[in-house]
């Protein structure tokens, strides 16, 4: 039967692991999404004729501003891991129930750190997809304006 020990370093260690996968999935939905952008900055772009308006180029912008955004988010980060040399090196000594403790604080450590990583991608995230909407929404109005003005 397993003792605490094990208990505490294998749930850190999974938490950790978990939060690395979140990451890494949040990375792949910004690159949709930064593809999404892409498609609607070269649909609206395609406008052969623009507004004498001004409003014409917000859309524009708040793509652009999307893009840049959402570029923020997928911006590679430091990577965290526990390396296995280090591990040998610093808890190869101790008892197995101190060295488990320990790589369980260590795991927890990272995972904070790796929490702050992903909160950090999660706001850029975000705020590029709030601005796409804007953009999109702006769009249609300018669609719907050229559509119907006669």
């Amino acid at each position: 039967m397993s003792d605490i020990y094990d208990l505490m370093a294998e749930e850190a260690r999974q938490s950790f692991f978990q939060l690395k996968n979140m990451t890494a999935m949040l990375d792949s939905k910004a690159l949709g999404v930064v593809t999404a952008d892409a498609f609607v900055f070269s649909v609206f772009a395609s406008i052969s004729s623009p507004l004498s308006n001004k409003l014409f180029y917000v859309p524009l912008v708040l793509i652009i501003i999307s893009f840049f955004s959402l570029l923020a988010s997928v911006w590679p980060r430091h990577s965290l891991r526990q390396f296995s040399e280090d591990t040998i090196k610093n808890y190869g000594t101790l008892d197995s129930k101190t060295a488990l403790a320990k790589i369980a604080a260590n795991y927890a450590d990272l995972e904070l750190k790796q929490y702050k990583i992903y909160k950090n991608k999660f706001n850029w995230f975000l705020a590029g997809l709030i601005l796409m909407v804007l953009a999109m929404a702006s769009e249609m109005v300018i669609f719907a304006y050229i559509t119907f003005d006669p």
